[in-house]
């Protein structure tokens, strides 16, 4: 298995201002890591594409290792982010939700967030035992997505064995494509066929739109 870590983590904020607040933070640790972190490999934030939803942050990033994790967590200025969220009003309305996974499979293609770029992340729960059987199913789908649709920017597969769910991270030029060719393909038929009776039927995904940030570097 991969080294490489993938963070994604879902903040909800009091209001918009303290989310606009985060983002501005957030783009300070973006650009010191852009700058001097070779080991943070992606590191974007992103809302949702439901524009009535105006307190959600969600934050996506990739390490080289959990070295790299380790190191990014130390510096000053992420430490003034975690200082922040401690301090008075409070910045979250309760504790992040975060998970950091290995994947299983995954790709990208050079590519720099546009105002169309689209990613999701979506979870599917299976039956105790499952999600490694899964597996074979997302790694064809992400192989096709590779080799056969130029506007899947990137795919992500992991698993969460801790709660027997498989976890994506996806990249697309833009929303009309996922919806009008992605989401209808032979390759997302077969991965349901394939591992489709073993879910749970607990599952979810989130449209986001990238606010800043970098998709990997070159």
């Amino acid at each position: 298995m991969s080294k490489r870590v993938i963070t994604t983590a879902h903040l909800q904020t009091p209001s918009k201002a303290i989310r606009d607040e985060l983002i501005a933070i957030f783009k300070e640790i973006t650009d010191f890591s852009k700058a001097h972190e070779p080991g943070v490999h992606r590191y974007i934030t992103a809302v949702p594409v439901d524009a009535s939803n105006e307190t959600c942050i969600y934050m996506i990033e990739e390490y080289a290792d959990q070295a790299a994790s380790d190191s990014h967590i130390n510096q000053p200025v992420v430490k003034k982010l975690i200082s922040r969220m401690g301090a008075s009003p409070p910045a979250l309305t309760g504790a992040p939700e975060i998970y950091n996974l290995a994947p299983v499979t995954d790709f990208k293609k050079p590519a720099e967030p546009t105002s169309d770029t689209v990613m999701i992340l979506a979870h599917y729960e299976y039956k105790d035992g499952k999600a490694t059987d899964a597996l074979e199913g997302w790694k064809a789908l992400s192989d096709y997505c590779k080799e056969k649709e130029q506007e899947t920017r990137g795919y992500c597969v992991m698993e969460d064995t801790a709660k027997s769910t498989v976890r994506t991270v996806e990249v697309y030029t833009d929303a009309k494509f996922v919806s009008d060719v992605h989401v209808k393909s032979d390759a997302v038929r077969a991965n349901q066929e394939q591992n489709g009776a073993n879910r749970t039927g607990v599952h979810g995904a989130v449209k986001l739109r990238i606010v800043q940030g970098f998709l990997g570097k070159q």
